[in-house]
């Protein structure tokens, strides 16, 4: 809603109905009703005998002075995340949060390699690897993580490709995947079958 009107109600129908629907959109953070994340807008619409139209803009007139609120739209079409991933230049990322209601926050790369690679087979797992690793820190410009190498940080991960999955999901967004067996970040382990108490992700190099 590029001009902000929160009443412009065409602008919210196109929002409903082309960019996702009220059962795929999900309250993630309300400032002004926290009893309402987790649920989607037709879960709220029902039990408030609204529409999910009119629902929408009176929690963005509600929270807009507050800041505005988070919400977590699924509108992604199958067919256009297999394209992209194939595409020889994509390489793989998360915006997600630990914290956050997002399952991408906990699963992005397990999803990744389990459902996309050991499953319907996209890539092979080398080029699969690439994207999560070199590739994504080449075009980042990070120059020393991303391969195992002489003076390289050890970000490393040991994984069983053969059960590597995703087990977040939108009503459970926190837990661990499957198939992880250790992770070191900095040569440092931070996850052993459960979460070290160790923070090596900070290194400030002399050169």
């Amino acid at each position: 809603m590029p001009e902000r009107n929160f009443k412009d109600t065409a602008a919210i129908h196109f929002a409903l109905t082309q960019v996702t629907t009220p059962d795929g959109l999900i309250v993630s953070y309300c400032p002004s009703d926290s009893s309402l994340m987790g649920k989607t807008f037709a879960e709220i619409a029902l039990a408030r005998k609204t529409t999910p139209e009119k629902l929408m803009m009176d929690l963005l007139e509600k929270t807009e002075p507050l800041g505005g609120m988070g919400i977590i739209a699924r509108g992604m079409h199958p067919a256009d995340i297999d394209t992209i991933l194939k595409w020889p230049h994509s390489n793989l990322c998360s915006d997600g949060s630990a914290e956050g209601r997002h399952p991408r926050g906990w699963g992005s790369f397990p999803r990744f390699l389990g459902k996309y690679i050991r499953e319907e087979k996209l890539l092979p797992w080398e080029e699969a690897i690439r994207k999560i690793t070199s590739l994504a820190a080449a075009h980042m410009g990070i120059y020393d993580r991303g391969i195992v190498a002489p003076g390289y940080f050890a970000d490393l991960v040991l994984f069983d490709p053969l059960t590597v999955k995703d087990r977040a999901n939108f009503d459970s967004p926190h837990l661990p995947s499957a198939g992880i067996e250790k992770v070191w970040v900095n040569g440092v382990v931070v996850w052993d079958g459960a979460e070290s108490k160790a923070r090596p992700g900070m290194v400030i190099r002399a050169d």
